[in-house]
């Protein structure tokens, strides 16, 4: 019994320090390329990352997408990243050594020669359609496709279908009460794939989805810090089960 409620006292500790990464994390003006990204942890341990920088002043790389797994040490920093989609080049995450990273509350922070990287959560306290927002397995199995929209009024949307991959960016401005989004494509790696290719009427918030309105239809994208399957509460419901468990055992005891 003491090493079952030790277990799942273990399990809430680990998935509560794990979701300190959880979510997205804003870089600007990063590198060479003077980049913009957004970097995305997902609870299952998959990463995102849209890179949108200027390839002539840094033409190591290219604006686009990585995509891969990742595991985190809360109390070391440890991060390790094994990238399987490389769309952006020599940017990125796929050519860096070793990170170490530290969350603390809404700031990602990576000790680095000459001076330490820190990103913000891309989050915004006045609007609640800012933060990266994925969509998954559409059209295909497999596929992931992360819609950030950024405080600024810009936007990175980055997808991976079967390994290939395109990034756009461009600028919206959406009206919270009415839902009306209107958008304007700045570039993109792929014509036809992504945003570019649709007509974007509205917004609508939904818990922890977005829903787009659009001329193929509506897309629901689902925030991506929103855990698919909150494990802490599961053990919690363990804990509670193994309590009525010993509760039992007392009864019988007494009598």
């Amino acid at each position: 019994m003491r090493r079952l409620i030790l277990s799942a006292l273990l399990l809430v500790s680990v998935n509560a320090s794990a979701a300190s990464i959880w979510g997205s994390w804003l870089g600007v003006d990063l590198g060479d390329a003077g980049g913009v990204v957004t970097l995305s942890f997902f609870p299952d341990g998959e990463y995102f990352l849209n890179d949108h920088g200027d390839p002539v002043r840094d033409p190591t790389g290219r604006p686009g997408v990585e995509r891969g797994t990742y595991t985190w040490n809360e109390q070391t920093g440890a991060l390790g990243i094994v990238t399987k989609v490389d769309g952006d080049g020599r940017w990125g995450l796929s050519n860096d050594p070793p990170l170490t990273v530290f969350v603390t509350g809404d700031t990602l922070d990576v000790p680095a020669v000459p001076a330490d990287l820190v990103l913000p959560r891309l989050t915004s306290p006045t609007s609640p359609l800012v933060g990266s927002w994925s969509l998954r397995d559409d059209p295909a199995p497999g596929d992931l496709t992360v819609l950030s929209f950024l405080p600024d009024g810009t936007y990175l949307f980055g997808t991976d279908r079967s390994g290939a991959s395109a990034l756009e960016s461009g600028r919206y401005v959406w009206d919270p009460s009415s839902g009306a989004l209107g958008l304007t494509i700045a570039d993109t790696t792929s014509a036809g794939v992504g945003l570019n290719g649709l007509s974007v009427a509205s917004a609508t918030i939904d818990g922890n989805d977005v829903l787009i309105d659009s001329s193929a239809g509506q897309i629901r994208f689902t925030n991506v810090a929103a855990a698919p399957v909150p494990e802490p509460s599961a053990a919690v419901l363990l804990l509670s089960g193994l309590g009525l468990v010993a509760a039992g055992r007392r009864i019988r005891f007494r009598r």
